[in-house]
């Protein structure tokens, strides 16, 4: 989960946020699968990682293209209706 939110914090750092969110949700997917849980009643704190790995992967993702739009201009142009 702590993978999870740091990926969540540093999405913006594009290659190593992403990194960071792939290696959260696999570890995430691999503690699902194999049962493993946290805590002291033994909550699947797992779920959250998972949901904030993925977010940080979607928020690099996200910024990247945005990024790509605003500053290089290099996303394809749509033709204007005449």
């Amino acid at each position: 989960m702590t993978l999870g939110v740091w990926s969540c914090l540093v999405f913006w750092w594009y290659p190593f946020g992403m990194m960071v969110g792939l290696a959260a949700s696999a570890m995430a997917m691999t503690s699902i699968m194999l049962g493993w849980r946290a805590g002291k009643e033994g909550q699947h704190l797992a779920w959250f990682g998972l949901f904030f790995g993925g977010s940080g992967v979607g928020l690099a993702i996200a910024s990247y293209r945005f990024m790509q739009l605003v500053f290089e201009d290099s996303l394809p142009q749509l033709p204007l209706p005449i």
